[in-house]
């Protein structure tokens, strides 16, 4: 389950998903075709390192399984930011909350079925 309310990110641990970033610019939907976009994900506003961190491709971030798996129930943060192609970096989405919620199956796989 992902769910999107607001910019909050609610996930349960170990499934996968997929949703859209859209950057606006002004009235219309921001081009950022030839930049480099990025979704960044961490334990506290001051750890060093992301624990999860994503390219943003053709305006959708993909999670694997893997990347919330181990990761503790909880609030976390997430950013998204751009580099442009003149290597401008830029905050779009500033630190909003990034929700791990508890998994029943924890081992369970899609190879497995229903």
């Amino acid at each position: 389950m992902v769910k999107v309310t607001d910019n909050h990110i609610e996930i349960t641990a170990g499934d996968s998903a997929v949703f859209d970033v859209t950057i606006m610019n002004g009235e219309s939907e921001y081009d950022y075709s030839n930049d480099e976009v990025k979704f960044g994900v961490k334990k506290n506003f001051n750890d060093a390192t992301c624990i999860i961190e994503k390219d943003v491709v053709d305006g959708k971030v993909t999670l694997e399984p893997e990347d919330t798996a181990n990761l503790s129930v909880g609030i976390y943060f997430y950013d998204v930011k751009v580099v442009t192609s003149e290597g401008e970096v830029c905050t779009v989405i500033s630190a909003q909350q990034f929700e791990v919620c508890h998994s029943v199956l924890k081992s369970f796989t899609a190879e497995e079925g229903v």
